[in-house]
């Protein structure tokens, strides 16, 4: 439903209304409930950890939880300008900005790193992996289950420690080391028994989507609701979120003048609760709802709209390409647009880490997209493992299958009588793709939802994939990917671990920390 939402290119637009709704206004737990859910997960009462919370009005609620914004209880002078509700006044801001626009350099942002930096340097045993080498350290992690509401919080949490009765006490010194200066964050609480739910739910949309495959859309439409599922599954545990957000976050150091991820507050995390920087924006379809925004001139809001969807394709294609490990819930209500044009990135309960093996041809597609070089195009389809039936001989049919599949540029209809997908159907498309294909397609809803008909991606992203090819390959055309086989956690033939492997054993701060030897 969040995903049909963002396609009013192919949806009609009141039912595209309706299911936006489920993006960020699901109905919400009550106050009451939610405090107790906070708490149970804290071990406290909320006012011992902050100075308030807005219970009453969530900042955002969706299919498995609800957000709430709050002010951490931090020691006097611990941030700047502590009594202020945004933290530095506004020239200042403004100064530092445009500093960081220009430098490349945030003050704010080196300070908190450095933090993240220092308990990961102190909590790593020598001879490991670089902490801020993503892919070098995944051949060493595990997953860990989700447990019960409450029963138990990642080890070692930083600045919590216990009384003698049982109740955790949390040191604001320790806290304020790792949060934002004006002490801002949200509150991210999951719904009790909400899993079941969720579970009746994908059962129902693979039904559908068996009848669809066979009756509508010539696609393999099962084994991508089937990557979904096992992805949301994941999604209910949010220690394993807190890990993929501050990684994709370190990704981003030194372009938060343009793209913005939050981070964890490392001792705040549990497998239900998630305590991050408070991102300040309006999702990215209510832009045009603004004043500001309607005030401006037709040219003016085109190019403002242009600039947006730019800053966000930028952001999706540094993920996939550069490191693999990106946010695969791209809908609009994911998607804040903070003031001076800046892009929020949140929710990363959805994510997925490209393997290498598809990263490289991938890479390779995205640079035969931009050539318009079907041969090109047909060659890395193949290599991906996308396997089509019907009229393959067509070169020209191929190519506009997967240039509806993997790039912005115009429209794509799939339920219309003369779609390719209507002449050559893909009866196997790899799991590992299908969220490379819903971000694909997310943007390319957004470009519609914005009357941008001439953005591609793939121009966009064709210096990425241009990295990716020689990072992968290398300049003497030697392959150089890591790790072979099926991507399920590096238990098969030495194969290229996944995502739950791979964020399991990072500390909450996304940087390295105690690795067991393998």
């Amino acid at each position: 439903g969040q995903f049909l939402g963002a396609r009013s290119d192919f949806i009609p637009l009141p039912i595209c209304k309706r299911l936006c709704l489920l993006q960020d206004q699901v109905p919400p737990m009550p106050s009451a409930q939610a405090k107790a859910a906070i708490e149970k997960e804290l071990g406290t009462t909320v006012d011992r950890v902050f100075e308030w919370i807005d219970l009453e009005t969530p900042l955002g609620s969706a299919s498995i939880s609800q957000v709430h914004k709050a002010k951490l209880r931090l020691p006097e002078g611990a941030g700047v300008h502590q009594n202020t509700s945004s933290g530095t006044s506004g020239p200042l801001r403004s100064l530092r900005r445009a500093w960081s626009w220009l430098t490349g350099y945030d003050p704010e942002q080196a300070r908190r790193s450095a933090a993240y930096s220092s308990h990961s340097s102190h909590s790593s045993p020598s001879g490991s992996a670089p902490e801020d080498n993503v892919s070098a350290i995944a051949d060493t992690l595990e997953y860990r289950p989700v447990v019960a509401f409450g029963d138990a919080r990642d080890d070692g949490p930083l600045g919590v420690t216990g009384n003698n009765n049982g109740e955790r006490v949390y040191d604001p010194a320790r806290i304020a080391k790792y949060a934002p200066e004006d002490g801002i964050v949200a509150v991210k609480i999951q719904y009790p028994n909400s899993l079941p739910t969720m579970t009746m739910d994908l059962e129902n949309i693979r039904v559908w989507a068996d009848f669809l495959s066979r009756t509508e859309i010539k696609f393999d439409m099962v084994s991508a609701v089937d990557e979904l599922a096992k992805q949301i599954k994941l999604e209910f545990d949010f220690s394993r979120e807190a890990r993929i957000m501050n990684a994709v976050a370190k990704q981003f150091d030194g372009l938060n003048h343009k793209i913005v991820v939050p981070r964890s507050i490392p001792a705040l995390v549990t497998q239900r609760l998630l305590v991050m920087d408070f991102i300040d924006g309006i999702p990215i379809t209510k832009m045009r709802e603004q004043a500001r925004f309607q005030n401006l001139s037709e040219a003016t809001k085109r190019l403002a709209a242009r600039q947006i969807l730019s800053k966000v394709s930028e952001a999706y294609g540094r993920m996939i390409l550069l490191d693999g490990l990106f946010q695969a819930d791209g809908h609009p209500g994911n998607i804040l647009v903070m003031k001076g044009g800046r892009i929020g990135l949140i929710d990363y309960g959805q994510s997925k880490k490209l393997p290498d093996r598809y990263r490289l041809p991938f890479a390779k597609m995205v640079l035969a997209l931009e050539r318009k070089d079907d041969a090109g195009i047909c060659e890395a389809l193949d290599r991906l493992g996308v396997e089509t039936a019907g009229n393959v001989d067509d070169e020209r049919l191929k190519a506009r299958i997967a240039w509806g599949m993997f790039d912005t540029e115009g429209t794509v209809n799939p339920f219309d009588p003369n779609s390719p997908i209507k002449q050559v159907s893909v009866e196997n498309f790899p799991s590992d793709l299908f969220f490379v294909l819903r971000v694909s397609q997310l943007l390319r809803g957004l470009a519609n939802g914005m009357n941008i008909k001439d953005f591609s991606a793939a121009k966009q992203w064709s210096p990425f994939a241009q990295s990716a090819v020689k990072e992968l390959e290398g300049t003497d055309g030697k392959v150089r990917i890591r790790g072979g086989g099926s991507d399920n956690g590096g238990s098969d033939n030495g194969g290229m671990p996944s995502l739950e492997d791979f964020v399991s054993m990072l500390p909450i701060d996304g940087y390295l920390g105690d690795v067991p030897s393998v």
